[in-house]
């Protein structure tokens, strides 16, 4: 049986996969079972998956101290690798955010931290954090994959 945490991971990396058609994706499960490190022959990003099975917006996304934890140890070992969180909302798509991004609307730190991913009917994704913070600007939907690739600062 094809649990949904394989079935949508499977999806989100079918998409990179038939974005960038010369991509190398390696599973760093020894880091966390939802790790995965991109290379695209001219540059490297680290993907950490995350999935919320509700079916529609608004989705919920909770981080463990077992993804701080994984995330801190990833950081430490490759320092000049940037880290993405791709936020799978169930059947909809992803919302790819860098670890920065993430990292400035928990607070600084993501273990125990909730953000909550929305979007409206045809728009682009909304990203809030604790408090309701709300990040500055929508994330297109069409963002995944091409933006593990692009110069990102934390918006």
């Amino acid at each position: 049986m094809i649990s949904d945490q394989e079935l949508l991971h499977g999806a989100a990396l079918l998409k990179l996969i038939e974005n960038f058609k010369t991509v190398q994706i390696q599973h760093g499960d020894q880091v966390h079972s939802s790790l995965y490190v991109i290379n695209s022959g001219e540059s490297e990003v680290a993907v950490l998956l995350k999935l919320s099975t509700r079916r529609k917006s608004p989705w919920q996304f909770t981080f463990s101290q077992q993804e701080e934890n994984a995330v801190a140890r990833f950081r430490r070992s490759r320092p000049d690798t940037a880290l993405f969180f791709s936020l799978v909302c169930f059947k909809d798509g992803v919302c790819c955010v860098n670890y920065e991004t993430l990292a400035q609307l928990t607070g600084h730190s993501i273990a125990l931290r909730s953000v909550g991913v929305s979007r409206p009917s045809g728009g682009s994704y909304h990203l809030s954090g604790p408090e309701r913070q709300q990040l500055r600007r929508a994330i297109p939907q069409s963002d995944w994959p091409r933006a593990l690739f692009q110069r990102h600062t934390p918006l």
